[in-house]
């Protein structure tokens, strides 16, 4: 009850906790009135993410959304006020910024690519501000609308809000005349300051009423509630020691321990947990675990982060967390219109074919220390590189992303070969971690290494394609290999010879437990054949199959997936690049369903399927 000054725990293994927790059967989810705003503010392919993990919540009954919360949300949309909560982009500041910065840099700058770059970006935001100007002239708030009802719909409480209000307003006044939470620090609001305590109580009256009661709970929110949870001074900096460091960027928050114990007295349970989670703590937790899955939903919250200064983008008193008529503060841009499309590496031409490449001696003469890269350090002198791999290495979003802007300053002769082969590792471990600006970097890949040298591009790719087959400890995966953006690098692998040789002689006591090596192109096509049963949800994948060869062997269905989920599952399996894999389903309807198909512990070898062994 006395609160801790430390918080228990690292930042990971805390998104390990939560991450955890949402995936316990038993776990009962609960979501503010704010959450239920949120995927306002999100471009289309992250709205969609978001809502079809809390739909798969929904479909397993565990989702809950108090009534309280669905009737803050109705008050604004039955007056017309759901544009509000829509972002916006002050692009003409930024432009007009840009501009200046533009005629500064024709006084002071010689170099022509440089200002015609500036130039570019401007005429591209320009571009931009008319695009976005028609964009939200033209957005269907009821599309959305529709899309949270879709999800949310079906899970509202029946909770009788009047009489709800009516028990809370008798004990409000004295709870926060002693500053009890929640709601305390609403109190000199004029409107709705008892909102909080309302649905802090409608959700102890429910988890009352179930039996058995549940042991976990948990209320997402889309701000880290100031009187619900608080955020100790320091945090643990390395598992199970006492080492720390100051619990900031992100801050992580324990819940209100006065809150817990109310919540085990109120539903009659001393073994029952009570959790407020943000948002940005949920999604960051769900990237780790499947980050294919959430990956435009985690760059949106990135950019939103980065230009609000906080996870989420509504403020603590912003709309849904309050007097649910409250014009929105502190509203966050927008992310790009694009970004709501899968990122694809294109090159500037096609590949050419490559013959194969003898195994021949390591030109690049990588290290032991930077194969098994976990215990990697630059020299003294290579602070730079030192730098970045602290960022990098953090597991971090705020870290990581500025440090990836650094990476092309260094200089290239005082970081070592080995410094280069290990960043290029741990960028790619950051891209597949879904840091944004680490995903940027590999989109554009071949036109980053044209500001290296030769040989410093040859170690960064390099070592990059090394993260795909090989782990921390520098030993062969043999299965669950890093294929997210594989596809990114196979260009660059075709296109280098030295980064070509390195990898052959790299993989080549391997190459019969993997389809196919980086350094080739393949389609690789897979039949499945799917059966709808009577009174199932989904399709049983009952054969998943190449060259009439069986994928699965023996194995029950134990794994729910889409389309994408199965591709993934063969992509991660046999090192294929996502680019390289066809699905062919029987029947042609099954595709677009939701499917139950075998544990991939029961995959058959890859020397079985694509070596003839």
């Amino acid at each position: 009850m006395l609160g801790e000054t430390v918080f228990p725990m690292t930042e990971v293994e805390y998104r390990e906790r939560l991450r955890s927790a949402l995936a316990e059967p038993s776990t009962l989810v609960f979501v503010d009135t704010n959450v239920l705003a949120f995927p306002y503010r999100l471009f289309e392919g992250a709205r969609k993410e978001l809502l079809e993990w809390f739909e798969d919540l929904a479909n397993t009954e565990r989702l809950w959304v108090p009534a309280w919360a669905a009737n803050e949300y109705f008050t604004r949309s039955s007056a017309s006020n759901l544009r509000e909560y829509l972002p916006t982009l002050d692009l003409p500041s930024v432009i007009t910024q840009l501009e200046r910065q533009l005629e500064f840099a024709r006084l002071s700058v010689n170099d022509s690519n440089t200002i015609a770059g500036l130039e570019e970006a401007i005429a591209k935001l320009t571009g931009l501000k008319t695009t976005m100007r028609i964009k939200k002239q033209r957005v269907e708030l009821s599309e959305i609308h529709t899309a949270i009802q879709k999800a949310f719909g079906e899970r509202v409480l029946t909770s009788d809000i009047s009489s709800l209000c009516e028990r809370v307003g008798a004990v409000a006044a004295q709870r926060m005349q002693h500053r009890l939470p929640p709601g305390f620090k609403d109190a000199g609001k004029e409107v709705n300051a008892y909102g909080d305590l309302i649905l802090w109580r409608e959700i102890i009256e429910f988890c009352r009423g179930l039996e058995p009661k549940p042991t976990k709970t948990l209320l997402i929110t889309n701000d880290q509630k100031r009187d619900w949870s608080y955020a100790p001074t320091y945090r643990l900096r390395t598992p199970g020691s006492d080492r720390i460091e100051d619990n900031e960027r992100p801050s992580l928050h324990l819940t209100d321990p006065r809150l817990v114990r109310e919540f085990q007295a109120g539903i009659g349970s001393e073994d029952a947990s009570f959790e407020v989670a943000s948002i940005g703590d949920v999604v960051a937790a769900l990237s780790d675990g499947d980050p294919t899955r959430f990956r435009l939903l985690a760059t949106a919250l990135q950019i939103l982060s980065l230009y609000s200064g906080a996870p989420a983008p509504v403020a603590a008193n912003g709309p849904g967390d309050g007097d649910p008529n409250a014009s929105p503060a502190g509203d966050a841009p927008l992310p790009v219109p694009n970004a709501a499309e899968p990122l694809q590496c294109e090159p500037s031409q096609p590949p050419v074919e490559p013959q194969p490449v003898a195994p021949e001696p390591d030109a690049l003469a990588i290290g032991d220390a930077a194969r098994a890269d976990g215990q990697y350090q630059p020299a003294d002198h290579e602070e730079g590189a030192r730098r970045v791999l602290i960022g990098l290495r953090s597991h971090n979003w705020h870290a990581q992303n500025p440090v990836v802007g650094s990476i092309l300053s260094l200089p290239t002769e005082q970081t070592s070969i080995d410094s280069w082969f290990v960043i290029g590792r741990n960028v790619y471990q950051a891209a597949c971690g879904n840091a944004f600006r680490a995903i940027a970097f590999l989109e554009r890949l071949s036109d980053q290494l044209h500001h290296l040298s030769n040989s410093a591009a040859d170690a960064l790719v390099s070592g990059m394609a090394f993260e795909v087959y090989f782990g921390s400890d520098g030993s062969f995966r043999g299965s669950d290999f890093k294929v997210d953006y594989l596809s990114y690098l196979q260009p660059m692998v075709q296109a280098r010879p030295v980064v070509r040789r390195f990898l052959n002689v790299a993989l080549q006591p391997h190459l019969e437990a993997i389809a196919v090596p980086p350094w080739e192109v393949r389609e690789f096509a897979f039949s499945v054949t799917c059966v709808k049963e009577a009174n199932t949800p989904g399709w049983n994948v009952t054969s998943l199959a190449f060259a009439g060869k069986a994928v699965f062997q023996g194995a029950e269905a134990v794994i729910g997936g889409k389309e994408a989920d199965i591709s993934q599952l063969l992509q991660r399996r046999y090192a294929i690049p996502a680019t390289s894999v066809v699905l062919n389903f029987d029947p042609a309807e099954s595709r677009a369903g939701w499917h139950w198909i075998p544990s991939s512990s029961q995959m058959a070898a890859a020397r079985e399927l694509f070596h003839g062994g």
